[in-house]
């Protein structure tokens, strides 16, 4: 796994991760009674697909995900 990156901005902790990136895209299995669960992993569309961990430290890429 990765190593995740906060940064203290005006009393609050914001940590920059592929989880909370907008160019991230979770993965997710599905299990026995036919639901989704997301798992650890997933990959990032910019500016190719890699295959990231949830909690990697974010690239320069980085962009908040809204939603």
């Amino acid at each position: 796994m990765c190593e995740s990156h906060c940064e203290d901005a005006m009393g609050e902790t914001e940590c920059k991760t592929c989880a909370n990136c907008s160019h991230f895209r979770p993965h997710y299995a599905k299990n026995a009674k036919g639901e989704y669960t997301p798992l650890l992993y997933g990959h990032c569309v910019t500016p190719r697909i890699k295959k990231r961990f949830v909690d990697c430290k974010a690239c320069s890429y980085w962009e908040e995900r809204n939603g």
